[in-house]
């Protein structure tokens, strides 16, 4: 058998990268016509086999968090501590919108939302104003969709729809203690405003709240729910105005 060149080489590596994966039959067919390199060509080999994509090629580190633009907004000191399982919701009262991303960074869905109260637009520190900006933690939640699916009427279901997740501080924004008296922060469904059963349609009308943050009652059910059962769920406020 003449002796490979490192072109050659390149090809059968090249292959077997399009096939879909490397073989260790293959690997050991690799390794013996290394063998018969110079070390020019082995280094040359080790260059294109890593440009060609190997498995040697170290894993490109996890994209950044995306975030919402930081001009005129306030929002957490502290980034959450991720792990596998994991999630971060991003909520940005600007836009009006709320993200979910995993661990890795990467967008899992974005909708709309509010996280307005019942003051001035740019205000948070007043009881029952926006909500307070900072990094919460998803806690308790409570399941009245799950206890009765039914229209049946109460004013805790027309206020709070048909999930309410306590939202836990981890910046002292809110809860005993918090440094603007702020407490009770959840996300939450219905509306007061909507009447009966208005507040519990699936998608009922988005009206501000008391200070929490507001979404459609079926994606607190199909969205936030699914990911409380994957791990734990960060929640990132961002506010206008300071």
């Amino acid at each position: 058998m003449s002796n490979p060149t490192t072109a050659s080489i390149r090809a059968a590596v090249e292959h077997a990268v399009r096939a879909g994966k490397l073989e260790p039959h293959q690997l050991a067919a690799f390794s013996a016509l290394d063998e018969g390199l110079t070390p020019a060509q082995r280094q040359a080999f080790t260059v294109n086999w890593r440009a060609a994509g190997s498995p040697a090629t170290p894993p490109k580190p996890p994209a950044p968090e995306p975030q919402p633009p930081l001009v005129g907004l306030v929002g957490p000191k502290k980034r959450p501590d991720l792990r596998p399982g994991d999630h971060h919701l991003v909520m940005d009262d600007r836009a009006e919108t709320i993200a979910a991303f995993d661990h890795r960074g990467q967008q899992v869905w974005k909708v709309t939302a509010l996280a307005r109260g019942q003051s001035t637009e740019t205000d948070w520190r007043s009881r029952s104003s926006d909500t307070p900006p900072g990094l919460y933690r998803v806690g308790a939640i409570y399941r009245d969709y799950e206890a009765d699916p039914t229209t049946t009427f109460s004013v805790d279901r027309r206020s709070y729809g048909w999930f309410s997740f306590d939202l836990e501080c981890m910046e002292g924004q809110e809860g005993p203690g918090s440094r603007d008296g702020r407490d009770g922060i959840m996300i939450h469904g219905g509306g007061t405003a909507c009447g009966w059963p208005g507040a519990w349609l699936p998608l009922q009308s988005l009206h501000p709240t008391l200070g929490c943050i507001r979404m459609h009652n079926k994606d607190l059910r199909d969205r936030v729910l699914p990911l409380t059962q994957m791990g734990a769920v960060y929640v990132s406020v961002w506010q206008e105005g300071g």
